[in-house]
């Protein structure tokens, strides 16, 4: 059996004390005309002589304080079968690898580190028994109206004529995490007001609905100011528009590309959709709109289940 660290030197953060032995320069977005900043590693450096030895030190530093926790063969493993981020070792059985490799993801996540690429020369290892997990409560309650549970997201850039010159524009995406209908508004820019503009409009149409988004930082920027906005907005005069309970965001884990799924995949549906029409084309802000608007209802007009193909 064989395995990978992920970014193993990158785990291993360097003492605050330490820290100012790792300064260096960097031009601010490689622009060469600007003055150039002055930054600070927090993370162990690789390609230099002593990384091989601080990032075996961590891994046995990692084996010993959990050794308690783990049979003796898992810790013995990190501590005679690592290399820096490299695992090679010979076992008997697959019962084995597969009882030993899920210890030892078990026992490096606890020091931080993610053991990936998984090999072995036996095909049942590789194979292990696969769980499908339950479906989330948003994808399956049926008695919620469409969009009280959204996955949004951004897509384009989209280059639009204005004036004479070219500037860009971006789709954000809602959908519906129950049905998988979509709704798209245009956003000018992908700062954090752009984002708030587009989720107003949403909200006039579709009501105030539960948000999944990943953790990027303008969302995050936005999850606060919204909260403030929305604080503004309880007034008795718009008490229809919001609710006094406000907009609930979940932000997905790091590293969970799989639970946006449903609205990536309507991202690239979407494209294919504008690829057919612009082509090369260069439109004006009023043709993107149609067209997004027309997107939008080729996608929500498609069956809900596998068409049946028997002529009986």
């Amino acid at each position: 059996m064989a395995a990978e660290i992920e970014a193993v030197f990158h785990k291993v953060y360097v003492e605050r004390k330490d820290c100012d032995t790792l300064r260096f320069l960097c031009w601010p977005n490689g622009d060469l005309n600007k003055e150039p900043r002055e930054y600070c590693m927090v993370k162990h450096l690789f390609g230099v002589t002593s990384s091989p030895a601080c990032a075996n030190f961590c891994l046995k530093k990692t084996a010993s304080i959990y050794q308690s926790e783990f049979d003796p063969v898992t810790v013995q493993t990190v501590k005679k079968n690592m290399y820096v981020g490299d695992l090679m070792k010979t076992v008997s059985s697959p019962e084995i690898v597969m009882r030993l490799s899920s210890q030892l993801r078990e026992l490096l996540a606890k020091g931080g580190f993610r053991l990936t690429k998984w090999l072995s020369n036996d095909r049942k290892a590789r194979t292990g028994e696969q769980f499908i997990a339950k479906l989330p409560e948003d994808r399956i309650t049926p008695h919620k109206p469409p969009f009280t549970c959204v996955g949004v997201d951004f897509f384009g850039p989209i280059e639009v004529k204005w004036g004479r010159s070219r500037v860009k524009r971006y789709g954000c995406i809602f959908t519906c995490l129950s049905v998988c209908a979509i709704h798209i508004k245009v956003a000018n820019t992908l700062n954090t007001d752009s984002m708030i503009n587009a989720l107003r409009r949403f909200i006039c149409l579709r009501g105030c609905p539960e948000i999944r988004r990943n953790c990027e930082t303008n969302l995050t920027k936005a999850d606060k100011e919204l909260k403030e906005a929305i604080t503004e907005w309880n007034q008795p005069k718009i008490n229809g528009f919001c609710p006094q309970r406000g907009i609930q965001w979940i932000f997905n884990p790091p590293r969970a590309s799989h639970m946006r799924g449903a609205w990536d995949r309507m991202i690239r549906s979407v494209h294919q959709i504008l690829k057919a029409l612009f082509k090369e084309q260069v439109v004006c802000d009023e043709v993107l709109n149609t067209v997004l608007t027309e997107a939008t209802n080729i996608l929500n007009s498609g069956p809900l289940t596998r068409n049946n193909d028997d002529v009986n």
